[in-house]
């Protein structure tokens, strides 16, 4: 898990990995055996910001949860590919087969 611009939203994990480290807040990796099922849960809120999905896999490098976020028009900033690829919902479950990177993708609400 990575994170960017000093949002550091904390991600509760259902089982510790192999180093019996579980839970994680900001930026951090957790090794788990392969063929592992965990369970990840991101908060509503941080700050002013509100939790709008994961981003399954993340593509490397792409770890700021802040950017501007367009997943239906490619060549615009921010695109991330295929809205199949973001799940919604605060909790996310995992079969680990391979490696994974998982963004959490925050956004402010918008003013009206």
């Amino acid at each position: 898990m990575h994170t960017g611009n000093n949002l550091r939203p904390r991600i509760t994990i259902s089982s510790a990995d192999i180093s019996n480290r579980q839970d994680g807040e900001g930026s951090f990796l957790r090794t788990y055996r392969l063929g592992s099922k965990i369970t990840l849960h991101a908060p509503e809120r941080v700050g002013n910001f509100r939790f709008a999905g994961w981003r399954v896999p993340a593509r490397k490098g792409d770890f700021d949860v802040t950017k501007p976020v367009s997943l239906l028009e490619p060549g615009t900033d921010g695109f991330l590919g295929d809205p199949a690829g973001v799940v919604t919902g605060q909790t996310l479950e995992l079969t680990l087969d391979e490696h994974k990177f998982v963004r959490p993708i925050y956004v402010l609400p918008a003013v009206r």
